[in-house]
């Protein structure tokens, strides 16, 4: 009887097809021990134990079957050789168990092998967990000198049912140049949306030249699945691939920057126009993220056609970054992309027929790959050298992706000129909107206290700040800034490298910069010390000498000994130079020239006598310049005769580190990437506020680990536009509070005006304990209705009101976009009052709050208030804007992200109506805050 034709929905069949191979992996065995009886020689030196193990496609045929047991897996089926068939059939199909017995037998001429030595590894140091196997190298691979291996398989077939995947595992060898071992459900098209082709490709990709040699060849099997299956079609790449055709995509520094970059060439690199257009891309970062690009048609109902449709997401560790997965253990694995692509048959096995493919399963399969390829890691072939093995169904047991990995949409600006236009920040892109979970998030970071289940707020704000990304290193330093993160990343890899060197021809020369109180030492150490943790790492030793306190050049060659004498001892000394560009006997920059020979000739003078100093790291903190641009960019003869220029020369990497102001003076139209981030810097006052009370006041710590602080104490230490002496000055209000023995931290415990002044301004400080600032949520929505309303009535006025744009709808119909960017003009009032050395109380403020609150003065704005604050205002939106991408054009496009305004106040293209209203803006601001039943003081 023929059998019945069944839909993909009745029952789930996967076809796996692909190049197959034989992993050959060994392990050291140790020699036999004494009194064994009349050894043979080759036992007393120990010996290598030979493991065969399916690899390829094989491998990835047992861990689809495992990933859903409840799914029909068809892999293709390895024959006997004629040689091996010992009365038996030539070319007879073997079963697993039957192949894996000649397995030994078979010669490189018949199967491809995969040569890996494999060591025993422990998890820590001192873990009293059993050892785990890894691979301690792979050597490569060994196939026939000619042709391709002789290894007849049959090809996964389900009859006439209709597959509901096919999964290919295409290594860039001969499968995909052989249609006989194609499954013939990819050969023609399918049918209610099925099969989906989950594609599992490797290098060469369909751009190199070995693809175009193939296109005499018919058919390709990209060209194949292009004409049957490119609405189904699901690619799964490695990031290390891509790089591989030269892509100058980005490694290791921050989620962003990696996936802008890959973004970036994905749209713009001809060679990459074969991916770009695929439905469905799916591009590893190791173990640690990926990124999914969709590709659809949309269409255009201007013009009456279709027009390309590209999107992005990154899923990411926000604890990790780019590799860090992989270090978390000694040893590595192969098959991570095999364990990772069962994971998203997984997860698409469950699409109903008939549907387009949405993102959202290919999603939650990326996350839960993601998973599956660390758990291959952390379990490795196994416990017991005598039964290596791969992981079975334990590897896909309770996969929980979202515990570890979060997802985010990539903005996508068609025509860019550069990958980060806009200097995306995924913080921002978290906390969008969200201001009211934001600042609960700090104030939670500040005491170090928990989400209560009984409060959703402290959930939400939670669950945010789990997906920012932060870097941290020694357990100590952490920062959320992307521009940070970054630096922080780029100097750890420096170093890195460095210490690795075998032979070194001079000292690792780092310039560092910073406002004064910033860290700038504390930062370098933290990432030498997270350096020196690694296996195998030589001991870093920290020295440190201050050059404001030296007065002869004598007295820097005693230094230099001290460097010398350190790595004469085996450490690797690092040497910080605080105050480098300090004067010497009045001459500016007079130290620079005697650091010169050290630098380039490993080499320093003493009394005419050269003397070698070894491997070191110099670090140059700077005290007069807060950015290395700003001390590059000095000029002139002066500069040139302090050797300047040379110094420049001789620096392998430099290092800013942000202060602590959150009113810090900017250019709107500078770096974008030197915009400040407020919610980085609350965040990292937070952190700093939670470390320096628990060090000094640990008993306000209350049984659940949590300080406590009172609000408004939170509130005015964290939002205080500037400390004077930045880190130092923070340190100092603490000190000064009356600490010792309080249980709770009050208002009452800061200290006296008169001290307060010492180190940042007492009457802010007074502003902030007694107004509600930031404005509490009712209040902002009430100021930014205010700030929307009127908007609409000037454009009313005007005639200019369109009913339909979506900036000019009522607040009920506004969208959150738009809502979000009136509260950050809201926001925005407090700091504009402050630079006028004014502030605002409410209209109902008790008679007995603090003195410049009853004795204030209630005003309007004068006209020369109004002027500077609408230029403030011009450059805040400006500022915003760029953040998001956006640049100047003629005209307002959301596809291109140009907008006309996007120019200097004083720049002839930003016409007076568009000035008139910033003017008009910031003369409401009395009627704004009277809407939260607010007036404008002067104190």
């Amino acid at each position: 009887m023929e059998p019945v034709a069944k839909t993909p929905s009745e029952k789930g069949h996967i076809l796996v097809a692909g190049d197959a191979c034989l992993d050959v992996v060994g392990i050291n065995r140790p020699a036999q021990v004494a009194g064994v009886p009349t050894p043979d020689n080759w036992r007393l030196t120990g010996e290598t134990r030979t493991h065969y193990l399916p690899g390829g496609v094989m491998l990835l045929a047992e861990w689809v079957r495992d990933a859903d047991p409840g799914l029909e897996v068809h892999g293709p089926a390895p024959c006997c050789p004629a040689a091996l068939s010992c009365n038996q059939p030539p070319d007879r199909p073997l079963s697993a168990s039957e192949f894996l017995k000649i397995a030994p037998r078979l010669t490189r001429q018949e199967i491809v092998h995969s040569l890996i030595s494999l060591d025993v590894f422990k998890e820590k140091p001192d873990s009293k967990k059993p050892d785990t196997i890894r691979v301690e190298r792979a050597h490569g691979f060994t196939g026939p000198e000619d042709g391709v291996p002789t290894l007849k398989f049959l090809p996964p077939d389900c009859g006439d049912i209709v597959p509901r995947i096919v999964v290919l595992d295409d290594t860039g060898n001969w499968f995909r140049r052989t249609p006989a071992q194609w499954p013939a459900a990819i050969r023609e098209p399918g049918a209610n949306g099925f099969p989906l082709i989950v594609h599992k490709l490797h290098r060469p990709l369909p751009h190199t030249p070995l693809a175009e040699a193939d296109k005499g060849n018919s058919p390709t099997l990209w060209d194949t699945l292009k004409k049957h299956h490119a609405d189904r079609h699901v690619v799964i790449v490695s990031i290390d691939d891509i790089r591989d055709v030269d892509a100058p995509i980005s490694c290791g520094l921050s989620w962003e920057r990696t996936a802008l970059d890959l973004v970036w060439q994905l749209l713009n690199v001809p060679v990459f126009a074969a991916l770009r257009d695929c439905a469905h891309l799916i591009v590893r970062l190791g173990l640690d993220g990926a990124i999914y690009w969709r590709h659809t048609m949309k269409q255009d109902g201007e013009k009456n056609e279709k027009l390309h449709q590209y999107d992005a997401w990154l899923i990411y560790d926000p604890l990790g970054i780019e590799g860090s997965g992989e270090s978390s253990h000694d040893g590595h694995m192969v098959g991570y992309g095999s364990a990772f692509a069962a994971a998203i048959v997984k997860s698409l096995a469950s699409v109903p027929t008939g549907n387009e493919l949405a993102p959202q399963p290919i999603l939650d399969g990326i996350q839960a790959g993601l998973t599956v390829s660390r758990r291959l890691l952390e379990l490795g072939y196994g416990k017991v050298p005598d039964a290596v093995g791969y992981p079975r169904n334990n590897l896909f047991a309770t996969v929980d992706g979202a515990a570890s990995f979060f997802r985010q949409a990539i903005p996508i600006i068609p025509g860019a000129a550069i990958s980060d236009r806009g200097y995306w920040r995924l913080l921002d892109t978290i906390f969008s909107g969200q201001v009211e979970a934001l600042h609960r998030a700090v104030a939670m970071t500040a005491t170090r206290s928990k989400p209560s289940d009984a409060s959703p707020e402290d959930k939400k704000a939670d669950h945010l700040l789990k997906q920012v990304p932060v870097a941290v290193f020694n357990n100590a330093l952490r920062t959320h800034d992307r521009r940070e993160v970054e630096n922080y990343r780029a100097l750890y890899n420096l170093m890195s490298d460095y210490t690795k060197l075998r032979t070194v021809p001079r000292p690792l020369s780092i310039a560092v910069f910073g406002p004064p109180g910033a860290g700038k030492s504390f930062g370098v150490k933290m990432v030498a010390t997270e350096l020196g943790k690694g296996r195998g790492s030589r001991q870093i030793k920290p020295l440190t000498f201050n050059l404001s306190q030296y007065q002869s050049p004598e007295q820097l060659a005693n230094a230099f000994h001290l460097v010398r004498d350190s790595a004469l001892r085996g450490e690797i000394p690092l040497v910080f130079f605080d105050e480098f560009d300090t004067a010497l006997e009045g001459k500016p920059l007079g130290w620079l020239r005697y650091f010169l020979g050290p630098m380039q000739d490993a080499e320093f003078l003493d009394h005419g006598i050269p003397h070698p100093i070894g491997q070191a790291i110099f670090v140059f903190a700077g005290g007069t310049s807060h950015t290395y641009s700003k001390f590059a960019k000095q000029s002139g003869a002066e500069f040139q005769a302090a050797k300047g220029p040379d110094f420049l020369s001789r620096l392998r990497g430099t290092l800013d580190i942000p202060g602590l102001d959150l009113d810090a003076p900017f250019d709107a139209y500078g770096q974008i990437d030197a915009i400040p981030c407020e919610a980085a810097i609350l965040l990292r006052r937070a952190g700093i506020l939670a470390y320096q009370l628990k060090e000094k006041a640990p008993q306000l710590l209350n049984p659940a680990g949590a300080l406590e602080v009172s609000a408004s104490v939170i509130r005015a230490l964290l939002h205080l536009p500037r400390f004077d002496h930045g880190n130092r000055s923070f340190e100092a209000l603490l000190d000064m509070s009356r600490l010792p023995g309080a249980k709770r931290f009050t208002p009452s415990l800061l200290p006296c005006p008169e001290h307060c002044n010492l180190h940042a301004s007492a009457t802010e400080l007074s502003q902030l304990l007694a107004t509600e600032h930031p404005f509490p949520p009712d209040a902002r929505t009430a100021i930014a209705k205010a700030i929307h309303a009127r908007y609409l009535e000037d454009l009313k006025v005007k005639g200019k009101l369109i009913p339909d744009k979506e900036s000019h709808q009522p607040w009920d119909h506004l969208n959150a976009y738009y809502q979000a960017s009136n509260k950050l003009q809201a926001d925005d009032i407090a700091r504009k009052l402050r630079l006028l050395e004014l502030w605002f109380r409410n209209k109902e403020q008790e008679p007995d709050g603090p003195p410049f609150l009853r004795h204030g003065v209630p005003m309007e704005l004068t006209a020369g208030q109004v002027e500077f604050l609408a230029r403030l205002e011009h450059d805040r939106w400006v500022a915003a804007q760029r953040k998001n991408g956006y640049v100047y054009g003629p005209t307002e496009s959301k596809h291109f992200l140009t907008h006309p305004c996007v120019v200097r106040w004083d720049d002839a293209r930003l016409s007076e109506e568009e000035k008139n209203k910033d003017y008009d803006t910031v003369r409401a601001i009395p009627m704004f805050l009277a809407e939260a039943r607010y007036e404008i003081i002067k104190h």
